[in-house]
C-alpha cells in the first residue's frame, strides 16, 4: 500500500514489508492479524514469540469504535484464545489459579482484499479502529498491510483456515527476515 494513500492516523505507524516490521517490533509481544471485509472482521493471534498463531475469532462487522471495543474486551480475557498456552505466550502467569494478563498486540497485520477501492476501504477502517477511545491498541508498534492474493497464493492451500494461513505466512516471513538479519549482523562483526 502506498504510504500516501493511507490516512493520516496510519502514516507513522504503516510498514512497507515484513522486514521493516521486523525492525520496529520489540523482541517479544503477539501480533494481531485482521481480515477486515465489509460485513466482518476475522482475526488471527500469535503467541507472544511470534512462533505460532491461531485464530481468534470473528465479529460482525460495525462501526470502527465498536469493533475497538469488542476486539479491546477479547484481547483483556485471553485464556480462552487456542493459541495461548502455558509455553511462554505473553501474558501467561505460573499459577495455574490466576488470571492471565490482557493481551496486548506488538503490531497489526491486515489483510487487503484484491480489487478497486478495496485497500482505501480497509486502510480508513484500520486507521478509525486504531484510532478509536479508549485505544485499542496501546503502545502498537506497526501495521503492515498484506496483500491477501499473496497469502492465498502461497499458503492457504496447505491449511484450512485463511486467517490462520495470513499469520502463519506473516510468522514464516519474519523468521526469514530474522534470520537474513542474524547472517548480516555476523558479516558485518567479521569483517570489522
Amino acid at each position: 500500500m502506498v504510504a500516501s494513500a493511507l490516512p493520516a492516523a496510519l502514516r507513522g505507524l504503516a510498514v512497507p514489508s515484513v522486514a521493516a516490521l521486523r525492525a520496529r517490533l520489540p523482541l517479544r509481544g503477539p501480533l494481531l492479524g485482521l481480515d477486515v471485509t465489509s460485513t466482518h472482521v476475522g482475526a488471527a493471534l500469535s503467541d507472544g514469540n511470534r512462533t505460532s498463531a491461531a485464530p481468534f475469532g470473528a465479529l460482525a462487522r460495525s462501526t470502527p469504535a465498536l469493533d475497538a471495543r469488542t476486539l479491546r474486551l477479547a484481547l483483556a480475557a485471553p485464556a480462552t484464545h487456542p493459541a495461548l498456552s502455558r509455553r511462554g505466550a505473553v501474558g501467561t502467569l505460573d499459577s495455574a489459579d490466576e488470571p492471565a494478563a490482557a493481551i496486548v498486540p506488538a503490531a497489526l497485520v491486515v489483510g487487503v482484499p484484491p480489487g478497486d477501492g478495496a485497500a482505501a476501504d480497509v486502510a480508513a477502517y484500520v486507521a478509525d479502529l486504531v484510532g478509536a477511545s479508549p485505544e485499542p491498541f496501546p503502545g502498537l508498534a506497526a501495521v503492515l498491510f498484506w496483500e491477501e492474493a499473496d497469502v492465498v497464493r502461497r499458503v492457504l492451500p496447505a491449511v484450512d483456515d485463511y486467517e490462520a494461513a495470513m499469520a502463519f505466512l506473516v510468522l514464516a516471513e519474519l523468521r526469514v527476515s530474522t534470520a537474513r538479519g542474524a547472517v548480516e549482523e555476523r558479516r558485518a562483526g567479521s569483517k570489522q
